[in-house]
């Protein structure tokens, strides 16, 4: 029966000389009673050198005395236990090395472990880690976040300030095009009023492009002011269809309303912001269509407190390998030499003024047969504040049914459909 204590103690002792842990053991009064090899390779002392001595040779000296409170504070009082929580601190090498540490100490029964307890009887395991490398890593991560940090403000300055420089001169670009427009309206002939035309058009989808820039340097630096409040749906929806009729007639598409949204519907979103989210869909849904397509619009309440709006085309869809690019600013998915005018930011921006207003959006798409892009604006008042900010909860799956379009047999609701949504 005496061998089996005699193994166990053995075992202990193989353990603790294996373990990458650093483990001395102290008393009362902080003297070191036991120390393994781990702990050796931490701090460089051999257990002759560090048996007797106080562990406060293995910290510097202001760390030292704050350890030393810290101990008299928790250790020597009768009764009082270290909970074995662990804590940062900073320890020293035998040659003088600053060695950033992990340390947890625990009472244990005095049989337990080699050595001498002290006079109270009371003996104490000190386990210490080694977070060199993970400090090494944490400072390598921050200074490239600090890096890139640095690196976006740049560019949202760049963009903020080129936005500004360019505005001015545009804008008396448009407005003398437009004055001679309206003065050669019955004089000039048909070569000039084409090239005024095309001096016109260029000018105001510069004009867009700047907007876009300015939205993306006030949203990306946290300055984007929203004004929310309860918006009408029907009035958002029948306000960005009027305003997207022409160029879908221009394009020969049918723009299809399914929408049965009721006068009392309402979201709480900034209303110009929303028509803007609304209007960017829509034109994209009308752009990227075939001729002679279609472009469905409808709505419905969520049942988690959500109003969901989609917009369906029966256009070309997109790739499966180019999906998770599709909100990256300046990413037109292969589309830069098709002709379609754009520049890639409209959908990045989409997604962070949804977001800003604490909605969601999401899509989905089969190539070849079109795409559904959706987005989901609270009916009640769940901003912090009137500013842009970022880390909103993401979409998910509502329950709703799914747009399903077929070129041959038109638009219909899927019920039960088990396709997998892509959201973000």
């Amino acid at each position: 029966m005496s061998a089996k204590p005699a193994r166990n103690e053995d075992f202990l002792q193989m353990i603790i000389k294996t373990v990458t842990n650093g483990i001395f053991t102290i008393d009362g009064d902080g003297e070191i009673l036991s120390f393994n090899p781990a702990a050796e390779r931490i701090f460089g002392y051999k257990p002759e050198e560090a048996i007797g001595r106080n562990m406060a040779v293995l910290v510097p000296k202001p760390v030292g005395m704050e350890h030393d409170h810290f101990i008299r504070a928790h250790l020597k009082k009768s009764g009082s236990k270290p909970n074995g929580r662990v804590r940062e601190l900073t320890g020293r090498h035998k040659n003088g090395r600053a060695v950033p540490l992990e340390l947890s100490i625990v009472e244990v029964a005095n049989n337990d472990v080699p050595g001498r307890p002290d006079e109270t009887g009371r003996t104490f395991a000190c386990i210490v880690s080694d977070i060199t490398e993970t400090k090494r890593t944490i400072d390598a991560f921050l200074s490239e976040k600090r890096r890139a940090d640095a690196a976006n403000l740049a560019k949202t300055a760049f963009l903020s300030n080129i936005s500004h420089e360019l505005r001015t001169p545009l804008t008396a670009i448009i407005g003398y095009g437009e004055i001679l427009e309206s003065s050669l309206k019955d004089t000039a002939e048909g070569s000039q009023k084409e090239y005024l035309a095309h001096i016109l058009n260029a000018a105001n989808l510069m004009s867009q492009l700047i907007c876009d820039l300015s939205d993306l340097a006030s949203i990306e630096s946290g300055k984007l002011d929203l004004a929310p409040h309860n918006q009408s749906v029907r009035e958002i929806l029948e306000q960005c269809l009027s305003m997207t009729r022409s160029i879908a007639d221009g394009r020969r598409i049918e723009i299809v309303n399914l929408s049965s949204v009721k006068k009392s519907d309402t979201v709480w979103a900034d209303g110009k912001r929303c028509k803007q989210v609304l209007l960017n869909l829509l034109t994209n849904a009308i752009k990227y269509n075939h001729a002679d397509g279609r472009v469905y619009l409808d709505s419905r309440k969520t049942p988690d407190g959500y109003y969901r709006i989609n917009v369906t085309d029966t256009g070309y869809g997109i790739p499966e390998d180019m999906r998770s690019a599709i909100f990256e600013p300046f990413n037109r998915l292969g589309w830069e030499k098709s002709g379609i005018e754009g520049s890639g930011l409209g959908l990045a921006i989409t997604k962070k003024l949804v977001e800003a207003m604490g909605g969601r959006i999401g899509f989905e798409s089969e190539p070849g047969r079109g795409t559904t892009f959706w987005i989901e604006l609270s009916t009640k008042d769940r901003t912090l504040s009137g500013r842009f900010s970022k880390g909103m909860a993401n979409p998910h799956k509502n329950g709703i049914p799914e747009l399903s379009f077929d070129p041959h047999m038109g638009f219909h609701w899927a019920v039960g459909t088990t396709k997998p949504q892509q959201t973000f």
